[in-house]
């Protein structure tokens, strides 16, 4: 599994922020089992959840994020945490729209 090669932060992050970690990078082209885009995770264990399963308001800024590096409007997500998500995205002007899925662990394990 790709997301063992990152452990969730503990509580220490919290001495250092009180804002949430979101770790995101391109999707190799070898590892792409939904098709997508870019791979997320999100930890925030200062709001109680070492890591949220499934982020709309982390994908809303990543479709930003990565539509301004030139990925396009129409951004395809994986949310690599244990349970998994599969997130989708639409940068139209001034609104982006976000959806998707939350996929069973062994569906996210592929």
């Amino acid at each position: 599994r790709d997301r063992s090669l990152l452990s969730a932060p503990d509580e220490g992050v919290v001495k250092m922020t009180r804002r949430a970690l979101i770790v995101t990078c391109a999707a190799p082209q070898l590892n792409r089992p939904y098709d997508e885009d870019i791979h997320l995770r999100y930890f925030a264990p200062q709001y109680g959840e070492p890591e949220d399963s499934a982020t709309g308001s982390a994908m809303r800024l990543l479709a930003s994020y990565w539509h301004n590096r030139g990925l396009g409007r129409h951004l395809r997500a994986l949310q690599r945490s244990a349970r998994g998500g599969l997130l989708v995205s639409t940068v139209a002007e001034d609104t982006t729209w976000v959806g998707g899925l939350t996929l069973r662990e062994d569906e996210a394990s592929a």
